[in-house]
């Protein structure tokens, strides 16, 4: 937020936002800490159908924000990136047709955020659970 560099450029808007626009953004701050709770009270169990439900679910809201909301609002950036036409994933992507376009996002989306995370957490859940076990087989012994 300091450079005005963003990676994948999807936070670029957030640059001029108004104190309304930063407060509607706010649950991807305030989410985390909820999530994070539930993955420990689950004992840092995680199963690969988070990663699928998280793809399903990303791509169900940019199909109903492109079929239901106005462009202008461009939720889930269902509609193409126009607030920066020169940068080099938008300029990539502008050229591609609605569907297409649909398409690239929720494939880049999925494979920059949503899997890594996925990869994240799973190995996480490995760890604990390979420490829990050798803790108890240690409190046998």
């Amino acid at each position: 937020m300091w450079t005005g560099v963003f990676p994948l450029e999807l936070a670029n808007p957030m640059l001029n936002a108004t104190i309304w626009e930063w407060a509607g953004t706010l649950h991807h701050v305030y989410l985390v800490p909820l999530l994070l709770m539930i993955f420990l009270c689950r004992r840092q169990r995680w199963g690969w159908n988070a990663l699928y439900l998280s793809v399903f679910l990303f791509a169900g809201l940019t199909l109903f924000s492109y079929a239901c909301l106005p462009a202008i609002s461009n939720v889930n950036y269902a509609f193409r990136n126009e607030f920066n036409p020169s940068g080099l994933l938008a300029s990539w992507m502008n050229v591609l047709s609605d569907s297409w376009y649909l398409v690239a996002l929720n494939s880049i989306v999925s494979g920059a955020i949503f899997f890594p995370t996925a990869v994240l957490l799973n190995r996480l859940a490995m760890k604990t659970r390979a420490a829990r076990r050798s803790k108890s087989f240690l409190q046998m012994s």
